[in-house]
Parts: C-alpha cells; sequence; structure tokens
C-alpha cells in the first residue's frame, strides 16, 4: 500500500493512500520482490519499479480549496467557498502470481549462493500474452530501508541491464536465416574452427576437445553444438543487412515497454555504422557477441519462437480498478507476425533436440518435452592500460595511464532460456547468473541445471501434465 503525505490545512487535499496490489494466488497483504513493486519516496512520488512507472495511475489527482486565513495560516471557519475533492488513484492487478513468485525467488537466491555470483535473474512468461508471472533478482533490496540501500540495486536488472547475450542469440540467427529462405534445415555448414573473417579468427567454445571443429553441420547442430562457426556462417550467408533486420524485429535494440521504470533498449549495431567492422560485425552478432540485450527482451524474443511467431509485449500490469470499483484489463497488443509459423515451428524443433541431445541436457526434465539453449559471454570491466600521447623533446616515448573497457579474464554472464512443454508452450523461464566464480571445473552450477530443478515445480503448480514417458515407466 503506497502512502501519501496528508494535506495541511489551508494548502490542499490529496487522495486516500489506496496503492493496493493483487496477485494471483496472493493474501491482501502479501508482498512482492521489492525491484518489482519499487517504492514511494519522502515526497510521495513513486520510484522504480511498478510504482514508478504507473505512478500516474496510482497516484491519483490532489484537491483544492479556497478559503480564508488568519494572520497565523490558520483556515477562517466557514470560509471555505470552493472546493475541489481529491481524485483517488487505481488499485493495480499484477500478472505476478504469488506462487510462482516464491518459488524463483528461491531458485534464485540458492543459485546466487551457489555461484558466489555477482547477481542472478529469473523471468517466467506467459508465451502468448507476455505477462511475467514471476520475476526475481538477487541481491535485491529491504524495501522497508530503502534510504540506507544501496541505490544500484533499486532497479531490476531484468530490464535496466543491458548484458551480451552469447549463444542463447543463435536461435535467431538461425530463425531468421530460415525465415528468409536463405538457408533450409538441411544445408550443411563446414566447421573447421577457424573461420577468418578479415583479421579476425572465430573458433568454437568446444576447441579444446575438437580443435579441427566438427565438419559439416545442420543448422540444428549448429544450435545443439552451441557452435559459433556455424552461426557465423549463417549469419553471413543470410547478409548483415538482413540479420540486424531481423534482430530489430525480434525487438533488440528498442524498449519493450514493459510497465516497470528503468527499462534499457540495448544496443544493436548496424555492419556498416560507424565503429562496426561490416562482416566480423555481421559474424560476431550471429553469435551473441557485439550485441547488447536485455532479459526480458530475450524471454520475449524465445516466446515468439515457441507462440508460432508474434512478438509479445512483456508486461506486470493486468488491469486497474476504479473507486467504484470498475476493473479495466490491460488492453490487448497487437502482436506482430515477425516468423512464419513454420519457421517458428522447426526452430522450436531444433532448440527441443539441443536440450535432448546437445550440450544443453542438464536442462532436461523426466517426463517433459523441454526446448531451448545455453549461453556464455564475456563481460567487459574497466582496466588500466598505458597508452602512448607522443615523444619528448629527446624522442622519447609519452605514456599515460588510462581505464578503458575490455574483457576480463573470469568474467562471464552464464544463461539458459527454456520453453516449456516444447510440445504445447506454455511459458518461456530464464536464468541469467551474472560473474559466477568460475573454477576449474567450470562455473559452480550451471543455469539450465537451475532451470531442471525449478521446472518440475513450476509444471506441478500450474497443473501442466507431463507430454512424455517418465524414466522407468511401463508403458501399455
Amino acid at each position: 500500500t503506497r502512502v501519501r503525505a496528508l494535506a495541511l490545512p489551508g494548502i490542499g487535499l490529496v487522495p486516500e493512500s489506496r496503492r493496493v496490489y493483487t496477485m494471483a494466488g496472493a493474501a491482501p497483504g502479501t508482498s512482492l520482490a521489492a525491484q518489482v513493486l519499487g517504492f514511494v519516496n519522502v515526497d510521495g512520488a513513486g520510484q522504480y519499479g511498478v510504482e514508478g512507472a504507473e505512478d500516474a495511475v496510482l497516484a491519483g489527482t490532489p484537491g483544492s480549496v479556497i478559503a480564508q486565513e488568519d494572520v497565523a495560516g490558520r483556515l477562517i471557519a466557514g470560509s471555505v467557498h470552493e472546493l475541489e475533492a481529491p481524485i483517488n488513484g487505481a488499485d493495480l492487478t499484477l500478472t505476478i502470481d504469488a506462487g510462482l513468485q516464491h518459488l524463483l525467488e528461491e531458485q534464485m537466491l540458492d543459485t546466487f549462493t551457489r555461484n558466489r555470483a555477482k547477481g542472478v535473474t529469473g523471468v517466467i512468461m506467459d508465451v502468448n500474452t507476455g505477462a511475467i508471472l514471476a520475476l526475481a533478482t538477487a541481491p535485491t533490496f529491504d524495501a522497508n530501508s530503502y534510504p540506507s540501500t544501496d541505490p544500484a540495486l533499486f532497479s531490476s536488472p531484468a530490464v535496466s541491464r543491458q548484458y551480451e547475450p552469447g549463444s542463447v542469440l543463435k536461435a535467431m540467427t538461425v530463425a531468421a536465416a530460415l525465415d528468409a529462405g536463405a538457408i533450409t534445415p538441411t544445408d550443411l555448414f563446414l566447421d573447421d574452427n577457424h573461420l577468418q573473417v578479415y583479421d579476425a579468427t572465430i573458433s568454437n567454445a568446444d576447441r579444446q576437445w575438437w580443435p579441427n571443429g566438427h565438419g559439416l553441420i545442420t543448422p540444428a547442430q549448429v544450435l545443439a553444438l552451441s557452435n559459433n562457426v556455424g552461426a557465423a556462417t549463417i549469419g553471413l550467408t543470410l547478409g548483415g543487412q538482413r540479420l540486424y533486420d531481423a534482430l530489430l524485429r525480434f525487438g533488440f535494440g528498442t524498449p519493450t515497454g514493459i510497465d516497470l521504470a528503468g527499462e534499457a533498449a540495448g544496443t544493436v549495431l548496424h555492419p556498416d555504422a560507424e565503429g562496426a567492422s561490416k562482416e566480423l560485425t555481421t559474424a560476431q552478432n550471429a553469435f551473441g557477441q557485439g550485441i547488447s540485450v536485455t532479459v526480458v527482451q530475450m524471454a520475449a524474443a524465445y516466446a515468439a519462437i515457441a507462440n508460432g511467431g508474434r512478438l509479445v509485449s512483456p508486461h506486470v500490469v493486468a488491469g486497474w480498478t476504479a473507486e467504484d470499483g470498475t476493473f479495466s484489463p490491460r488492453p490487448a497488443d497487437e502482436q506482430a507476425q515477425i516468423l512464419k509459423p513454420e519457421t517458428a515451428s522447426t526452430v522450436l524443433e531444433m532448440l527441443t533436440g539441443a536440450v535432448d541431445n546437445g550440450i544443453a541436457d542438464g536442462a532436461a526434465v523426466a517426463g517433459y518435452s523441454i526446448a531451448g539453449k545455453t549461453g556464455t559471454a564475456q563481460v567487459a570491466g574497466p582496466v588500466n592500460v598505458r597508452v602512448q600521447t607522443g615523444w619528448d623533446a629527446n624522442g622519447k616515448p609519452i605514456y599515460v595511464d588510462s581505464v578503458q573497457q575490455a574483457y576480463i579474464e573470469g568474467w562471464v554472464d552464464s544463461s539458459f532460456i527454456g520453453i516449456a512443454p516444447a510440445s504445447n508452450p506454455r511459458f518461456v523461464m530464464m536464468v541469467l547468473i551474472h560473474r559466477p566464480v568460475v573454477g576449474r571445473s567450470g562455473i559452480g552450477e550451471r543455469p539450465e541445471v537451475a532451470f531442471s530443478q525449478l521446472a518440475p515445480l513450476v509444471f506441478d503448480y500450474l497443473g501442466i501434465p507431463p507430454d512424455r514417458p517418465a524414466p522407468g515407466v511401463a508403458q501399455p
């Protein structure tokens, strides 16, 4: 409940403190993650989250009174001759489901702790509507003590943090190339682990075990193997302009319009733009480097693959209830058809194979079909470098210390995004681990493992029956 400051006599009238949030499965007064709700500052203005984004709806309209005052500024009894009553703000009904929110928060906290990460973000989205059913991050803050909180924790990283997605973007590259007719599902692409683009060599993450690559591979194998060379080759086959246009259609580079304050747009660099490297930019974008996105953007992009090619609008507000009790549902969005239905179906099948027979097999859930993709991307940070600025009178070089952004060894963003169940998609769930502690054996707990632990609880909570025979169960 949001509390507005009370009006002083003779100054004006303020709407009553309404600020009521309701969500599925929640008892009155149940709290949400602080980064979803936001808070109200000392001046009564909504800040961050839903409070910041929907302040005008929630706050109402102040009233006014005209009256005479005495020399001390006190109202003179009976002098009020004009009164404009305040209009109370509306109550909001959120799409957040209390039960799913609790499950996701517990899983994200456990994943955050196990990986000793700088942060984790998880989201569960309805693939057909874009409704956010749960959104949780760690670390977060205690809304009861926000004045003493680090302001960096106020915004939800799911909408405000831009990051390089890595291999999860390969599904968009394959989908765009198939949709344009640039490739077919049966085409073969040579992976020799050494794709030369100008003076850069693109290689695969598994080069330690496959130094000469995997030979001729199909688009489905590109996703199952998370193959950089194959994805870059497909991107170059599609062409820089068409890949750029497709990434924009998927919603990258533009805010989704989600009803949470502080949303970032992300960045998609045109291969011919200043600072870009033409074919090299195209090749890098094709496997998720040199592009920045947000978690909600990526979830919406995968929802399009799940729902037959329609781009949904992520949102957390289901509707508004006016003071007279009238409920107004959120208007339905016009969902652009960004992929042919048959393309979306083909890529969904490929992503199912990436879990069944690929490196994303850690996301498998007994009795259910899962489609999904892993992604690992390097993270840039400030590094000290010496830069030559000229020469002195004796002909010796002059150097200055400079701080520049560069990839740092051991800094990664590791993510998994899954569509479930793949045979009849209901939701997209994404887990992003920001800068986990990476040891000799890799990340402490892969994001796809966190998905596989949480998904059965989500299936059970939503009453989604198995769509595959469970191991060890005799079939008639």
